[in-house]
């Protein structure tokens, strides 16, 4: 009954964030959850709008334990695979249990370091799911290169190396799981290399996020704890924005074409744009997003009469 209720909430929010159109869109056909932010996109196998097992304060819109918990350099925290539904969507993994990574532009690698289970304590590692075999694909300009690693069942980094390539996408299946009694797989880190040293993400504080579903789903602006900040609706005009330097997001929401912006590197909602000491690009990209939304406003006007 939980799981219904929470659906139905779920299905109210998106209307509520979209707008009367979401109505009329299809909520079949789920795929992987994702987030994203400038330069990189980053899924999972999990379809998340079949169900959480962890949800932010119990809401919905997006997982306690999100993906950008595997690149905020916090080993006490875990992106903890949370879907209910046993089905995953096999074009980011061929198995259940899986990640990939989508630079903007490809980038040159040659190892990653992997934090695996939930290290925050030993008693936390154990009582997780860990992974003990990963196999790691990179799609090349031509072709592609896989390899598979066997990970140490223990706490702290564990690096592995491949070679050098310049890689379009980076996917990570988790093969061979160790059980733990609460049975949530838990990757407390994540980082890709290069001649042994990080390949900085630039991930901001505040990123966005998609629960999975392919047909008119608000996009949800999450901080790493999976509170949600705002939404946005999906469709011609609706989608997020960023500004040219990256530091700031804006969307559209609501029945009402209700623009917003947020400071994402800061993680927080900005009220009004005009007082901040924007760069001239930014400050012309907050006038021209001021125009789409008054145009979109229209739009709805019109049709609604």
């Amino acid at each position: 009954m939980k799981s219904i209720y929470k659906q139905f909430v779920r299905h109210v929010m998106a209307i509520l964030i979209c707008g009367t159109c979401c109505c009329l869109c299809s909520y079949a056909g789920a795929s992987g959850a994702s987030i994203w932010w400038p330069g990189w996109r980053i899924s999972s196998s999990e379809e998340l709008y079949d169900g959480t097992r962890y949800s932010y304060h119990d809401e919905v819109g997006a997982p306690a334990y999100p993906l950008s918990r595997l690149f905020d350099g916090n080993p006490n925290t875990a992106w903890v695979y949370s879907a209910t539904s046993a089905e995953w969507d096999k074009q980011v993994s061929g198995s259940r249990y899986g990640i990939k990574l989508e630079p903007d532009a490809p980038i040159l690698l040659d190892g990653l370091r992997i934090m695996n289970g939930h290290n925050e304590s030993l008693k936390r590692f154990l009582k997780n799911n860990r992974a003990l075999e990963i196999r790691v694909t990179l799609e090349l300009k031509r072709s592609t290169l896989v390899r598979n690693f066997k990970l140490p069942d223990a706490l702290g980094w564990h690096a592995v190396s491949f070679p050098a390539a310049k890689a379009k996408s980076i996917s990570i299946e988790f093969t061979h799981i160790a059980n733990g009694p609460a049975g949530d797989l838990c990757i407390s880190e994540l980082e890709l290399q290069f001649g042994g040293r990080k390949i900085d993400m630039h991930m901001p504080k505040a990123v966005m996020f998609v629960d999975g579903l392919e047909a008119c789903v608000p996009f949800y602006l999450i901080l790493p704890n999976g509170q949600m900040l705002n939404g946005t609706a999906a469709g011609d005009g609706f989608a997020d924005s960023w500004s040219p330097s990256g530091r700031y997001v804006s969307g559209i929401a609501g029945p009402d074409v209700n623009l917003w912006f947020a400071d994402a590197i800061a993680g927080r909602m900005i009220s009004d744009m005009q007082h901040l000491p924007l760069s001239r690009t930014d400050r012309k990209w907050v006038t021209e997003r001021r125009r789409e939304a008054k145009m979109a406003a229209e739009e709805d006007r019109q049709y609604g009469e």
